[in-house]
């Protein structure tokens, strides 16, 4: 292949994947009050906890801690009107709950309700102007709506407060990467996972700007480590694809696309990959037992 057509197309899939990376800006680190997901076992906890925060809560109706604390569990288990109404609760008893004000923060934040979070993220820091995790949270909904000095100026706080902190610097490295400043994020990436290498969207942003940087075999490399931590993450499977794809394994690419749509059946990257290599490969469907 000629080297132009080459660079050409490493620079098309170095679009394709950090437009990917979009989608793991906007479900970043530090967006949820707990996990809000999980396994059997953690939902099944989540229901004790609930069970038993309730019984707490109707015995002192006015205990603003515990109404912050269900106001979690509900969160964890998606329940994010009930996690509302607790901790809107537990403002009413206690205005100057900043935790709880952070809290509520999140789930806005979680639900899309961008306005709303950043009120709450600036109230909790009027009140607490050194609590980092409200210093996240309002670096995200910056972050969301393109801000991005004024995400950073909230990340980097949160760093002078906690240097340890791996979703402050996971979510700064997702600012830089929006910006093209790939060997900033890519430092930002690097202390993350030695804070939290059980990460797998570090790894995968990770591989994104390494994409973007033409360093494919170190990309991959992330990539394959994200999906040792999460087997299931579509959005890696599809960047694998993308990168077995570039590399001309028509055959592997089409099997990670394909692993990518088990997890996540509108994922727009698979399903065009699985499209395209279908054309290019009559009868590939077949082949791999799909259809």
């Amino acid at each position: 292949m000629a080297g132009g057509r080459a660079s050409s197309n490493v620079a098309a899939l170095a679009l394709v994947l950090i437009l990917a990376g979009a989608g793991l800006g906007a479900c970043s680190k530090g967006n949820s009050v707990t996990a809000y997901s999980g396994d059997a076992g953690t939902r099944a906890a989540l229901s004790q906890n609930i069970a038993s925060l309730t019984e707490v809560i109707r015995s002192n109706p006015n205990d603003a801690g515990a109404l912050n604390v269900r106001g979690t569990a509900y969160g964890g288990a998606g329940q994010y009107d009930a996690a509302l109404q607790d901790f809107t609760a537990a403002l009413q008893i206690n205005p100057s709950f900043h935790q709880a004000l952070s809290n509520r923060g999140l789930v806005h934040l979680k639900l899309g309700q961008l306005p709303e979070a950043e009120g709450d993220f600036s109230a909790a820091l009027a009140l607490a102007p050194d609590y980092g995790p409200a210093h996240i949270g309002r670096g995200n909904v910056y972050r969301l709506q393109k801000q991005y000095a004024l995400a950073l100026a909230d990340y980097d706080r949160a760093i002078e407060l906690n240097a340890t902190d791996a979703q402050a610097h996971h979510n700064r490295a997702l600012v830089y990467q929006a910006q093209g400043l790939h060997d900033y994020a890519l430092g930002d990436f690097g202390t993350a996972i030695n804070l939290d290498p059980g990460s797998a969207e570090t790894y995968h942003g990770r591989a994104l700007s390494h994409v973007a940087l033409n360093n494919l075999e170190k990309a991959m490399s992330d990539v394959d480590s994200a999906l040792k931590v999460n087997p299931r993450y579509a959005q890696a499977w599809a960047t694998r694809g993308a990168l077995l794809e570039r590399g001309g394994d028509l055959q592997g690419a089409y099997a990670a696309y394909q692993r990518a749509l088990e997890t996540q059946s509108d994922n727009a990257i698979a399903r065009s990959g699985v499209e395209r290599i279908g054309r290019q490969i009559p009868g590939i469907t077949a082949s791999f037992g799909f259809g």
